[in-house]
C-alpha cells in the first residue's frame, strides 16, 4: 500500500512540474528590473571576542533572539540574459542579549541595530532570483553593568551572505537570506579591554517590486 501511495504521489508531482514547465515555457519571463521594498524578520546570533589586559582572551561570547526590519533596493537584469545586478539598503533592530554574572551584579551586553549599504550580483532562474551580496554595515551595541548604567557603542565593518527571492502575482515576492557581519574591535581603557562583534543574521522577507 504503502508502494502504491508514493508510486501515486511521485506521478501527481511529475504531472505538476510538466505542467509547471510548460505554462513557463506559454508565458514570457518577467525581468526583475526596478526598485523594490520588504520587511524582514527572523534569528539573529551574536558571537563576541573579548580581550583582557592584552593577554587573555575569551571568544565566542554570545547570545541568540530574533530580529526584524526593512531594505529598500534597485535591480537591474541585463537585457536578454539572467544577470541581475542591483544596490540595497537597509535597517535592523536585533534582540540578541547575553549575560553574564560579575561580583556584585550582571553584565548584559547584545546588538541592538544595524544599518548597511552595498550590492548584490545574482541571476534569474524563471520566477526566482539567486543572489550574493557584500555590504557596508554600522552595527549599535549596547552594555550596562548592574548599578553603573549603561553605554552604546558603534562598531563598523561589512556583511556578505546571499539569498533568494521568489516572485508572486503583480509585484509581491518572498525570499530568504543570510548575512554574515564582522565588525572592527573597540579598545577601552588603553588596551586593558578590547570588544570585537560578529554576527549571523537569517532572515524571512515579503516585499514588493515596483
Amino acid at each position: 500500500m504503502k508502494t502504491i501511495w508514493m508510486k501515486g504521489a511521485l506521478a501527481a508531482a511529475a504531472l505538476m512540474l510538466g505542467a509547471t514547465i510548460a505554462t513557463a515555457k506559454d508565458q514570457p519571463a518577467r525581468s526583475w528590473t526596478g526598485l523594490w521594498l520588504s520587511a524582514h524578520g527572523g534569528a539573529s546570533n551574536v558571537n563576541t571576542d573579548v580581550g583582557l589586559f592584552g593577554m587573555v582572551g575569551i571568544d565566542g561570547l554570545g547570545g541568540s533572539g530574533f530580529l526584524y526590519g526593512a531594505d529598500a533596493g534597485y535591480n537591474y537584469q541585463f537585457p536578454g540574459t539572467a544577470i541581475v545586478v542591483g544596490i540595497v539598503g537597509g535597517y535592523t533592530q536585533h534582540d540578541a542579549d547575553f549575560v553574564l554574572s560579575v561580583p556584585g551584579g550582571a553584565l548584559k551586553m547584545g546588538p541592538k541595530s544595524n544599518w548597511s549599504v552595498g550590492g548584490r550580483l545574482g541571476f534569474a532562474v524563471g520566477d526566482s532570483h539567486v543572489y550574493g551580496l557584500v555590504a557596508y554595515s554600522e552595527l549599535k551595541g549596547e552594555a550596562s553593568i548592574t548599578g553603573l548604567g549603561t553605554a552604546e557603542e558603534t562598531f563598523k565593518g561589512a556583511e556578505i551572505g546571499g539569498g533568494i527571492e521568489h516572485r508572486l502575482a503583480g509585484g509581491m515576492f518572498l525570499g530568504l537570506e543570510y548575512r554574515y557581519g564582522k565588525y572592527d574591535a573597540k579598545s577601552y581603557g588603553g588596551g586593558l579591554l578590547t570588544i570585537e562583534p560578529e554576527t549571523h543574521a537569517t532572515k524571512a522577507r515579503i516585499g514588493f517590486k515596483f
